[in-house]
């Protein structure tokens, strides 16, 4: 009987993620469906492949992803979750601020980007923050009237989401904006760009 707990309590440690300080804590879950408004929706494109790099691709489980046809220029960058281990909250157009106080060294600020950009530049307080920060990076589709992340096989990639975990840098003593950018790869070449404030307590 002793070992069967001691093997449910090792199950249930492994269930959960560790922050730095070792405590066990669910990692909160941020929304993985955007409702799609008529002018955000990006149809795929149905143009001839090209046989340059600039490519759309099909998702494929387990393999990657796959040429599939031209990419879609980028057309919106977004927050849509910022998350710690202990709160995930949904950030709303136009909304500049968290209402949540976020504190430790695990802050998780999700990004959405609509269409193919260059790659996603982020900043903490002015700072850039550094890929080993990037914690995530999982496709997004259209399903009907929504966006989804993670595609599911055989689903045309329209965009990114990207995880920044911006805590170190909040523990640090940097600014509360972060800033996240990003320049299609397809013309126009248009820049977007999103922000948040995120209230912080030591």
């Amino acid at each position: 009987m002793q070992k069967l707990l001691q093997a449910l309590a090792i199950a249930t440690a492994l269930s959960f993620g560790f922050t730095q300080s070792g405590i066990a804590q669910e990692k909160q879950t941020p929304k993985v469906e955007v409702q799609v408004s008529p002018a955000d929706s990006i149809p795929v494109a149905s143009t001839p492949k090209t046989s340059g790099p600039e490519t759309t691709t099909t998702d494929v489980v387990g393999g990657g992803v796959q040429p599939d046809g031209p990419a879609p220029p980028l057309t919106k960058v977004f927050i849509n979750n910022v998350c710690s281990p202990t709160a995930c909250e949904t950030i709303n157009v136009n909304e500049l601020q968290t209402v949540n106080t976020y504190s430790g060294s695990n802050v998780y600020v999700y990004v959405w980007e609509i269409g193919y950009g260059n790659g996603e530049i982020a900043t903490q307080g002015g700072a850039t923050i550094a890929n080993t920060y990037l914690v995530g990076k999982t496709s997004v589709c259209q399903s009907g009237s929504n966006y989804v992340t993670p595609c599911a096989n055989g689903q045309t990639v329209i965009g990114w989401r990207y995880e920044w975990n911006v805590g170190y840098y909040l523990n640090l003593n940097y600014a509360e904006n972060f800033n996240a950018q990003d320049t299609s790869e397809v013309l126009p070449y248009n820049t977007y760009s999103a922000h948040i404030q995120i209230n912080y307590s030591h």
